[in-house]
């Protein structure tokens, strides 16, 4: 049996002094502005009048790709953030508070709500339903929805606009849907929001250890070579076989590793599709497997350095481990050192501590089309999807050479995206947590194959040991769409 080391990254609290201000050495730059301009967004909101709001999907323009809602795990990803952002940059005071609506998205498709940018009857529907809130127990109908676009340009994929938009039942004019613009954020991409908008990339391992290196060195290099493989351009010829190998990221070796996936034991062929005539990085596909089947994936470490890398492997945007849902580099990861290379890890389910330092699993289980269905409302955004990303250690950090300190997401706001309470203190307590967040006072005035899940009864899987990966940093990642997510097109 092989030794299985987890890592677990330590939480960072952020002191909090105007509203929600992030230390910009602690978070991802999508979050830091979430949390921001969440305020800003409050206040366009409250001189509008409105009182209750939600948040639905946003479409997401990938350079020369169309604009849409499935183009990227961002789109659906998004509104349970933002949610988020605007939760906790209020005041605690509910009588003061605008009401936030919990998976706004969730209800309309449970309703069957059909294409609301489109047609104005189905637009309506979205008004005439009752919402959840993120607190309370009642139930109330929405005055106006956030929506927006992201947009990544051929001409500056370095930085991403994000235009929030908002909506109310009075938007629908002249034939057709008229929204109104209230923010924008325009923010660097870094290699955070690269793998938000589905892109692959995989960096030489070696940076981990090279002195003068910043994280936003990193960033500027992944969207370097993602910008480059969109616009069919050459990379830069690798000086030697081993630095080709090193900048790889297709599944037989993102970033130093092979990812397979087998069902029933038969290998699975792990489809490349180009994204359009003019978006030349392909996007990873799978056959759904059956209802019944045993899927197992397998990951195992190409790399041939002496550098300790680890990997964090998520299905359904949960990771295998303890169902993590948090940003990849704050997740437990299986730990790799030059020992395990070309040794074939198998991961069956999800796993957990059990008794004793026992590893237990919950074992994939593959759903029915129907029980699918229901089911991506309530996994979110990466139902569907299989996630992998690699890590290197830099360990003594800027201190004794190797990366800098990275700029990832020690605090976020994807975490606890779902979370309810009875009052609204409850709530931001439950998101600050999830997200290792400070509360400080805040002065912001107003088909045949179905989804992989899991058994209901954990077995006992193969021990494990506890281990360190000192100063992670993300060398790569890669997606890959196993099933096809049709409960949530009724909102496209």
């Amino acid at each position: 049996m092989i030794s299985r080391k987890v890592k677990y990254a330590g939480a960072l609290l952020a002191a909090v002094a105007l509203g929600w201000m992030v230390d910009s050495t602690q978070a991802a730059n999508l979050d830091k502005s979430l949390l921001k301009d969440a305020g800003p967004i409050m206040d366009a909101l409250a001189e509008k009048g409105i009182k209750t709001v939600g948040v639905l999907p946003f479409r997401v323009k990938k350079g020369t790709r169309q604009a849409g809602f499935n183009a990227a795990p961002l789109a659906t990803g998004l509104p349970g953030r933002l949610e988020n952002a605007m939760i906790v940059s209020q005041s605690s005071t509910q009588l003061k508070a605008i009401n936030v609506i919990r998976d706004a998205a969730s209800t309309a498709s449970k309703a069957k709500v059909g294409s609301w940018m489109t047609s104005k009857a189905e637009f309506a529907k979205l008004f005439a339903l009752d919402y959840d809130l993120a607190w309370g127990a009642s139930k109330k109908k929405p005055d106006g929805f956030l929506i927006g676009t992201v947009t990544s340009t051929p001409e500056d994929r370095y930085h991403t606009k994000v235009m929030v938009q908002l909506v109310t039942a009075k938007s629908w004019d002249s034939g057709k849907l008229v929204p109104v613009k209230i923010h924008e954020i325009k923010i660097d991409t870094d290699r955070s929001l690269l793998r938000d908008m589905g892109y692959a990339y995989a960096l030489p391992r070696a940076l981990t250890k090279k002195k003068g290196i910043s994280p936003r060195d990193l960033d500027n290099q992944a969207v370097e070579q993602v910008d480059k493989e969109e616009k069919g351009q050459k990379q830069e010829k690798p000086q030697t076989p081993q630095e080709k190998k090193q900048s790889s990221h297709t599944p037989e070796d993102v970033a130093g590793f092979r990812v397979e996936v087998e069902y029933d034991g038969v290998k699975q062929e792990i489809k490349a599709k180009e994204g359009g005539s003019q978006a030349k990085q392909p996007e990873y596909k799978l056959d759904a497997a059956k209802p019944g089947q045993k899927v197992v994936i397998y990951v195992t470490r190409t790399a041939a350095e002496d550098v300790k890398l680890g990997a964090v492997i998520k299905v359904n945007g949960r990771s295998v481990f303890e169902e993590q849902d948090t940003e990849s580099i704050g997740c437990k990861k299986w730990i790799y050192d030059l020992g395990a290379k070309d040794k074939r890890w198998d991961f069956a389910g999800y796993y957990a501590k059990g008794d004793a330092g026992k590893l237990s699993v919950k074992e994939f289980k593959v759903l029915t089309k129907e029980e699918s269905d229901v089911k991506v409302s309530e996994l979110g955004s990466r139902a569907g999807f299989i996630d992998i990303d690699i890590f290197g250690s830099s360990a003594g950090g800027g201190g004794g050479g190797g990366v800098a300190q990275e700029e990832e997401l020690l605090i976020s706001t994807r975490g606890a995206v779902k979370a309810r309470g009875t009052t609204l203190k409850e709530v931001q307590d439950k998101i600050a947590k999830a997200n290792n967040l400070k509360i400080k006072a805040s002065p912001v005035k107003a088909r045949s194959g179905g989804l992989i899940f899991m058994d209901s009864e954990p077995r006992v899987a193969d021990p494990y040991e506890t281990s360190e990966l000192p100063g992670p940093k993300r060398l790569g990642g890669i997606s890959i769409q196993y099933y096809e997510n049709t409960g949530g097109k009724t909102i496209d």
